[in-house]
């Protein structure tokens, strides 16, 4: 090696063109990495409430009511902390029947925790996707089935004439209050999915 190669090759030169290196090569394993597809089994997955079971005899244009239950999902926080077990069976004529079970909503401030009251109970053919905290992608208006106070198991049911989204994808909670402030903030949702 000449003199000249000798003294443009250093030690900070050596340092400099490997960081380089590792940037360039940490970005380019973090960029394929983040733009892997989500493993099939990940919360982020289409609920499959919305479709007809194979062979199951149903007139694919019959309400969703007639067609699709009994779903079930767990609720999940949204821009609070809700948490249960949803599950949603016909009922009566035509009508449904929506049990949420170790249902349990919180509301946590900076004076402490502060009593929810009333939860507003929607369907929605929105999506709810996440898994500790959740998001609610909500696409037409949901239907709001009932306000409860918040018990451990809850049941409310849906007469058949109530007019449901024809796909239903979720269940949310939004505060009741009376205070416009609140009132209507998302707690938590559920994707449903088929039990059966």
């Amino acid at each position: 090696m000449s003199d000249d190669a000798r003294r443009r090759v250093t030690p900070k030169r050596v340092l400099a063109t490997a960081g380089v290196v590792v940037l360039v090569v940490g970005g380019a394993a973090w960029a394929v990495v983040s733009s892997r597809p989500p493993a099939q089994d990940a919360v982020g997955a289409t609920p499959v409430a919305a479709r007809t079971p194979a062979g199951a005899g149903v007139d694919p244009t019959a309400p969703w009511a007639e067609r699709v239950p009994p779903v079930a999902g767990d609720l999940i926080p949204i821009d609070r902390s809700a948490a249960g077990h949803v599950s949603i069976t016909r009922h009566g004529d035509g009508g449904l029947r929506i049990t949420i079970d170790h249902f349990d909503v919180a509301w946590p401030s900076v004076e402490g925790p502060v009593d929810v009251g009333a939860v507003r109970v929607l369907l929605s053919d929105g999506q709810v996707v996440g898994d500790r905290r959740g998001y609610w992608a909500h696409h037409s208006e949901p239907v709001d089935v009932g306000t409860v106070e918040v018990r451990p198991t809850v049941v409310i049911d849906v007469p058949a004439s109530t007019r449901l989204p024809a796909d239903v994808r979720s269940l949310v909670l939004l505060r009741g209050s009376e205070d416009p402030e609140i009132d209507d903030r998302v707690i938590g949702g559920a994707a449903l999915f088929l039990t059966e």
